[in-house]
């Protein structure tokens, strides 16, 4: 088995991701601020030699591999806080997100794909500040493993302590995330398929729900459309399907904001979708329960909000900008009724009897 760089990534590897945001509800404690944001040291991953020297290409393991075959590699975990940390690293398996874009498990997750495949010199370490720590690891394919592309990750994080009690705040959960593909030799095979369109209630309204599948074995993006119909043929809903990197043998559950939201009965959809190499067409009926049909309106947001989900037309980020908003408002909400709390002791005391 051989590592190797190549020129482009396939698919974008952040060095950070946010994993967790927890609220700990309580009342302020000795004058300390009601809504606190603690956040977790930071870490960054990067492929290395055993000396910790950076190797050149992608920023992530890219290993040329036969089946039975074990890989060694090296991968350099940095502190970049302000203050020693203890480093936790797990192998984790890599799935498709809803709009495609590689996805990689929680380490709480148990490993069932690719990430099976890894095993770590060490799972926790101490580094010091602005410091590295080189840690090996190998990648054992099964002997049974087909050809093709796989795919599994390396995250790193420093986990928070919990919160204190009576503390009121929120916590951010972060991690390093570096991809490992590994290339099997044999045939290649790029295809996609479509398993099926449903309608679906969400917090914010009815989403047409098409289930899209990487049934190759390469890693593939691909573009189309999604035309849904009613029974007298006429449009209830229009898209353009546009998917990132989907990971082979994993779905992509790709959701469209279904404006306004269709009533009860039958509907036909027809999918159009093209990749490098290849492209097809599918039609079928799909039904839209009465319970479905009857979701509040989508423009008034029924309390909640969902994280993968985008209006059918805007930035794919709009969810993360729903949670963003949704901790600010609530950190206001705490911030006032502390305060509010505050001017109501000090007028309390103010109008108090003092004691001869």
């Amino acid at each position: 088995m051989t590592g190797r760089s190549s020129g482009r990534a396939p698919f974008a590897v952040g060095p950070v991701a946010l994993v967790l945001a927890l609220f700990a509800a309580g009342g302020a404690v000795g004058g300390a601020p009601a809504f606190a944001t603690e956040v977790a040291a930071k870490v960054s991953l990067a492929p290395s030699d055993a000396a910790g020297r950076p190797i050149a290409g992608p920023g992530y393991f890219v290993i040329d591999a036969l089946p039975g075959s074990i890989f060694v590699g090296h991968v350099a975990a940095s502190n970049l806080s302000p203050a020693p940390a203890v480093v936790s690293l797990i192998a984790v398996d890599a799935s498709t997100g809803p709009f495609g874009g590689v996805s990689y498990a929680l380490p709480d997750q148990a490993r069932e794909r690719v990430g099976s495949w890894v095993e770590l010199e060490s799972s926790s370490f101490s580094v010091a500040t602005g410091s590295s720590a080189i840690v090996a690891f190998s990648v054992q394919v099964p002997a049974d493993t087909t050809p093709g592309e796989h795919l599994a990750g390396l995250a790193a994080y420093v986990a928070l302590p919990p919160p204190a009690s009576g503390d009121a705040g929120l916590q951010v959960q972060q991690r390093a995330v570096v991809a490992i593909q590994v290339n099997v030799f044999g045939a290649r095979t790029s295809q996609m398929a479509v398993r099926g369109v449903s309608g679906q209630e969400r917090p914010d309204g009815i989403y047409a729900v098409a289930r899209l599948g990487n049934t190759g074995n390469t890693l593939l993006k691909s573009a189309g459309s999604l035309l849904i119909t009613r029974a007298d043929r006429s449009t209830a809903l229009a898209s353009q399907l546009s998917l990132d990197t989907t990971v082979p043998g994993t779905d992509a559950v790709y959701p469209i904001r279904w404006t306004p939201g269709p009533p009860a009965g039958r509907y036909h959809a027809h999918i159009e979708l093209a990749w490098d190499g290849g492209s097809l067409v599918w039609d079928s009926d799909f039904d839209v329960a009465e319970t479905t049909a009857r979701s509040p309106d989508p423009g008034a947001v029924a309390g909640g909000f969902l994280l993968g989900s985008r209006p059918q037309e805007g930035s794919p980020v709009v969810a993360l900008a729903t949670l963003a908003s949704f901790i600010l408002l609530s950190g206001l909400v705490l911030v006032v009724l502390v305060a509010r709390r505050r001017r109501e002791r000090r007028a309390s005391a103010a109008y108090s009897p003092r004691a001869g």
